[in-house]
């Protein structure tokens, strides 16, 4: 980081409370849900869903694919992290970022609390297909026949269980419309994929630039811009998904907000970011 410092306009002490929420946030957050202990509380949504439902393991099918979700975004935050630790790795903390903010989409979009159980089933169905067609074609492409034959059964069931509640199995929302519904992140999953993938668009501006007397040459870089963003938004997806969580699961909130405060302020982000606090005060 010490040679790119001209070009990355960041300070060293910005950047190490930077790097430092990015470690310490997903641990003290993985904590306090680990303390709550995964299950609803009595009286919350969840557990209402749960025991009216006529197929509680088509209930907990969605909820179990967004506490999957919430962990692997937890892991790219960590990836995060050491990508930007001295030495940066400029392609891959944008690929962690990206995972980030697909995973946090699929939980906020399985536990969106403005949708009724049908629907919060039927969405679950509707990536378990997804998920389960994934693994069919990457056996068939294997050549392994017998585990192809049994994710077809697998996926014949998963018809029969739409069925039988006189559902419509859909596909899944793809990647890009999930973090535009989700999280209103549509025009930062253009923009990660393509520092990823080293698109000159995104590339040339944000990841690297033009040395030599003629410039001819590409240098890598970590711009101050793209640290902020990076990290601030990371963190933004990660909390907005835990907090899908907590407050459909019944858990204690006030833990959460003050890990989720004590982050936000740390980083900076400002007043408008804070989307709990309309949870806080329509309670």
């Amino acid at each position: 980081m010490a040679d790119q410092q001209p070009f990355s306009q960041i300070n060293k002490e910005h950047f190490d409370t930077l790097l430092g929420v990015l470690k310490r946030y997903p641990e003290e957050l993985g904590a306090y849900l680990k303390t709550c202990g995964y299950e609803p509380q009595p009286g919350s949504r969840a557990e209402a869903e749960l025991r009216q439902y006529g197929n509680a393991d088509a209930v907990q099918t969605a909820y179990s694919q967004a506490a999957i979700a919430q962990e692997v975004a937890g892991d790219h935050i960590f990836g995060l992290h050491r990508s930007l630790a001295e030495p940066p790795l400029v392609s891959s903390s944008w690929s962690c970022a990206r995972g980030v903010l697909e995973n946090a989409s699929r939980v906020v979009y399985l536990l969106d609390r403005s949708i009724d159980v049908d629907d919060r089933v039927l969405r679950g169905l509707s990536f378990r297909y997804h998920d389960v067609t994934e693994q069919t074609k990457f056996y068939k492409e294997s050549k392994d026949d017998r585990a192809e034959d049994d994710a077809r059964v697998r996926i014949r069931k998963i018809r029969e269980i739409a069925e039988h509640r006189g559902l419509t199995l859909k596909k899944a929302p793809p990647r890009i419309e999930l973090a535009r519904l989700a999280l209103n992140a549509g025009g930062a999953y253009r923009l990660l994929p393509a520092m990823s993938h080293g698109e000159t668009w995104g590339y040339l501006g944000l990841g690297s630039r033009r040395t030599g007397k003629d410039g001819r040459f590409i240098e890598k870089i970590v711009t101050r811009e793209a640290i902020e963003f990076l990290v601030g938004s990371s963190v933004a997806w990660l909390s907005r998904a835990a907090w899908e969580q907590v407050t459909l699961f019944g858990w204690p909130f006030q833990p959460a907000v003050n890990l989720m405060e004590s982050a936000y302020n740390s980083i900076g982000l400002n007043i408008s970011m804070r989307f709990w606090r309309d949870d806080l005060r329509r309670r």
